[in-house]
């Protein structure tokens, strides 16, 4: 596996592996899963069908391999299955060559330097990077980061607002954001190697490479909070300008005088997008981001006057 990894041949086309989310559906081999250590101290579990004659030696290549990949904790309990050609569409399906179970931690290749016309070291990094993205976070995407690529990247590649006006159909594997991750992984270490397959939408460059590797080494964990506070008088206008650079959800909550009534609005360039304009001075505003990347939240004194917080 490790070494020189060979071109896949002129018009093999995009890596067709699946990624099957379903409790359950993942076959096991009766062989027994085998712990192998990195250098760093993760276990990786080998598990090889009946099809290959034992060789640890080739396993722990194998480990090493991925523990060169870009990774973090996430190695730790990886599950791989090691099975031969002709078991290979009967646990990943008809014309796959790989496969990834996010609920088992399982990725499935073969144990041949190349299967169909792809060399499997590519594929492995292709599916470790589906493995990378099921431990990280993207709400509040449907899918999370599996489904949508992590939250740097996806938001610097744009990918929220192209699904809404249609550039990429989620449906279409070829446009699919996770796959298109999953791809840029691989891609991130054998840059130049190979043609780019997927939605040229998708096609990674500095930033987002730089945005990936990030995902991966200090993975995304929770919304950032910013607080606001000043006074305002009756009748008059309060406004503070904030950044969103990541894609997300944006939450807005204002808290004024008890007796004084506020209106809260949220403003993307001269329009507002959203408003929450109830009685009293306690006032919130929910918001998907997609795409924006700064707003202006302005607060109206209907009545009254005083300190107010957002």
């Amino acid at each position: 596996m490790p070494g020189v990894v060979p071109a896949p041949p002129e018009g093999a086309g995009p890596l067709p592996d699946r990624t099957i989310e379903r409790e359950g559906d993942a076959p096991r081999l009766r062989a027994v899963a085998n712990p192998y250590q990195t250098s760093s101290g993760m276990t990786v579990y080998v598990t090889v069908s009946d099809y290959y004659l034992p060789d640890p030696q080739a396993d722990q290549g194998i480990v090493d391999f991925l523990d060169a990949l870009l990774h973090g904790a996430e190695l730790d309990g990886l599950h791989l299955y090691i099975v031969g050609p002709p078991e290979m569409p009967v646990i990943c399906g008809e014309e796959a060559v790989a496969c990834y179970f996010p609920g088992e931690e399982r990725i499935v290749i073969v144990g041949e330097a190349e299967y169909a016309g792809y060399p499997t070291a590519y594929v492995l990094a292709h599916e470790y990077g589906h493995h990378v993205a099921a431990h990280r976070r993207n709400p509040p995407f449907p899918g999370g980061a599996l489904n949508w690529g992590t939250k740097r990247w996806a938001s610097q590649v744009g990918v929220c607002r192209a699904v809404a006006r249609g550039t990429l159909d989620p449906a279409d594997y070829l446009q699919h954001p996770g796959e298109g991750f999953a791809e840029a992984f691989a891609e991130y270490h054998y840059r130049g190697e190979f043609p780019w397959e997927f939605d040229p939408f998708l096609r990674p460059n500095a930033t987002s490479r730089e945005r990936l590797a990030r995902d991966v080494r200090d993975p995304w964990r929770a919304n950032t909070v910013a607080r606001y506070a000043g006074r305002i008088g009756r009748r008059q206008v309060g406004r503070v300008a904030i950044k969103t650079p990541l894609d997300g959800r944006l939450i807005v909550t204002l808290w004024g005088p008890r007796r004084a009534n506020l209106d809260l609005f949220l403003r993307h360039g001269r329009r507002v997008v959203a408003r929450s304009t109830g009685r009293g001075s306690r006032e919130r505003i929910s918001r998907r981001i997609c795409g924006e990347r700064k707003f202006d939240v302005v607060v109206f004194a209907r009545r009254g006057k005083g300190r107010a917080r957002a």
